[in-house]
């Protein structure tokens, strides 16, 4: 039966997601805009949060609002249809949209057990005495204004702050999705705020810090920024400046600094002829199937961790971690359903990453769902090779690249240095929040890992450098690396050839040909023979994982260590 009480928890279920995103953006390692919409006009610009209660089976029959309503599953399965969509199902964590006077068809509780909460935040004037709001804000107008909806998410921390002192220019309503959390806006003291509880940032008030009070757990907000249209957030980066920009010295692409870390849901591409935001030393990571090839420019990949696209044999998720120098690929299936993927949080210094499908959480260096309904599941790797632009481009010159967001691409090239100063270098300490110690490896020396059968191993990139080629056997299979100094290329093949092991050796300084000791054909980097007796023929291709050695070997403990001989 529908209620004004129920109205109301759901307005308040609004507010505090639009206060969420918002504060997700803040942190922006773990943001994620979840929608963006006009907020209307209408004549009581009055914005409510609210949390809606539907009972066990029950239905809220048709009706409309005069304001805008944002509203977010908080708990339960229902079945919502505003005109003119069809009626679609929502879980927790989904979310939809209502504009002013848009019919809402129905809303039905799915189970006939457990009621549904449902966070609203919603543009309305006077309430009626029943409902009581999480919080309830005028504001000046709501002409030519918008709602921003976010989920932020801050890792475990030991007690540094998570966001630097910053500004909005409109005003900020948060809900607190999980963890606990602390936070200041001026002129009041710092604030503690655990799971269902709100707050507000008013316009232009100095938020000076929010600080994860777990060291084990994340926190997640719910957040809903109102902001003039076409505004971006005012929330900077780590380093950038604190005061958000006047709307009149903003352009359309988000200022360098202040750019969300979100996933790339829908990736678009130029030819290699155009992409003059790469150099020929830039790391990529090359994915290639049929006449299909792809590069993905790892100081892009930096700065959003996944890449949700589309080969010709299936999905797939390309994923890059910057704290842990750690590129992958994987098939975006599992059992015949595709997943889609966001950033979720850190653990071990490392990403993980949510599918939007089940909520379960990837660990991205190595593919298990650490939590969730496929908890022990696997990711299969995806066949790609981590190399320089150029190198790639040479073999693959009708490649297309992953084409950068506006904003993004203006960062690129401080990445790309960053990038290829760690490709070999193992200095510096291991970043907070890692567990465990392997001291046979300096914490960032970068490594090739390899897994076959119960069996890991990892390839020092300096030791390669020198070695260039190695003849060696894991998981009981014999294996063949191959590095290509230069454009410091890492490739993994079986060495076997319809049963018969062959042993390999460099035929240049660059590793770029071969020779087999058994039948003395020439083979190139990538397992194709070019030569000889085996003329024609393609070793299996093994797929390497590039990561700074802290990471593999934290997640690997069991691994062995090549020393360099070949």
């Amino acid at each position: 039966m529908f209620t004004y009480q129920g109205l109301i928890r759901t307005w308040k279920l609004a507010i505090i997601l639009v206060l969420l995103a918002t504060m997700l953006a803040a942190q922006s390692p773990g943001t994620k805009t979840l929608m963006k919409e006009p907020l209307g006009e209408t004549s009581e610009p009055k914005m409510s949060l609210f949390v809606l209660n539907v009972a066990p089976g029950a239905t809220i029959p048709s009706h409309s609002h005069t304001g805008s309503v944002f509203a977010y599953v908080l708990q339960g399965d229902i079945e919502n249809q505003v005109e003119p969509d069809a009626p679609a199902t929502y879980h927790a964590g989904g979310f939809f949209h209502e504009r002013p006077m848009q019919i809402h068809r129905m809303l039905r509780n799915l189970s006939k057990t457990e009621p549904a909460k449902i966070l609203i935040f919603q543009n309305t004037g006077t309430l009626p005495e029943t409902v009581k709001p999480l919080l309830q804000e005028s504001l000046s107008s709501t002409a030519n204004q918008e709602v921003n909806v976010l989920t932020l998410i801050g890792s475990p921390a030991s007690g540094a702050a998570v966001s630097r002192p910053h500004q909005h220019p409109g005003p900020v309503f948060a809900y607190v999705l999980g963890g606990d959390i602390e936070t200041q806006v001026d002129p009041n003291s710092p604030k503690t705020y655990h799971k269902g509880e709100v707050f507000y940032e008013p316009p232009m008030h100095v938020h000076r810090m929010s600080r994860n009070l777990s060291k084990t757990e994340p926190f997640e907000l719910l957040i809903f920024e109102v902001v003039e249209k076409g505004q971006p957030l005012g929330l900077p980066m780590e380093g950038q400046p604190t005061q958000t920009q006047p709307a009149q010295a903003q352009s359309q692409a988000p200022p360098p600094g202040m750019l969300p870390y979100v996933a790339i849901l829908d990736p678009q591409y130029v030819p290699a002829s155009t992409a003059a935001f790469l150099h020929d030393e830039d790391i990529i990571l090359g994915v290639a199937r049929g006449n299909v090839a792809k590069a993905f420019p790892a100081a892009d990949l930096t700065q959003h961790g996944s890449v949700n696209d589309q080969m010709p044999d299936g999905p797939i998720e390309v994923t890059w971690c910057g704290v842990c120098n750690t590129g992958a690929v994987f098939r975006a299936q599992l059992k015949g359903r595709v997943l889609d993927f966001d950033y979720d949080s850190m653990v071990g210094a490392n990403e993980v990453h949510k599918d939007r499908e089940t909520g379960s959480r990837w660990q991205q260096s190595t593919g298990e769902a650490i939590s969730g309904p496929l908890k022990g599941s696997f990711l299969e790797l995806y066949p790609f090779v981590r190399t320089t632009w150029g190198e790639w481009r040479r073999r693959y010159p009708d490649t297309v690249v992953l084409k950068p967001l506006p904003g993004y691409d203006e960062r690129m090239a401080n990445f790309n240095n960053r990038i290829r100063q760690s490709s070999v270098a193992g200095e510096g300490a291991a970043p907070k929040g890692s567990f465990g110690q392997d001291d046979r490896l300096l914490p960032k020396t970068t490594i090739a890992g390899l897994r076959i059968g119960g069996e890991e191993k990892a390839y020092p990139i300096a030791a390669l450098q020198s070695v260039r080629v190695v003849n060696d056997r894991v998981g009981g299979v014999p294996v063949l690396i191959v590095h290509q100094p230069s454009t410091v290329t890492t490739t993994a093949f079986d060495a076997r050839v319809k049963g018969r092991v062959l042993r390999f050796e460099a035929s240049n300084a660059e590793a770029s040909s071969l020779v087999d000791q058994e039948t003395h054909s020439t083979w190139d980097a990538y397992g194709l023979c070019i030569q000889g007796p085996l003329k024609g023929t393609q070793l299996k291709a093994l797929i390497l994982m590039p990561e700074f050695w802290f990471a593999w070997a934290e997640f690997h403990p069991q691994t062995k260590v090549f020393t360099g001989s070949k």
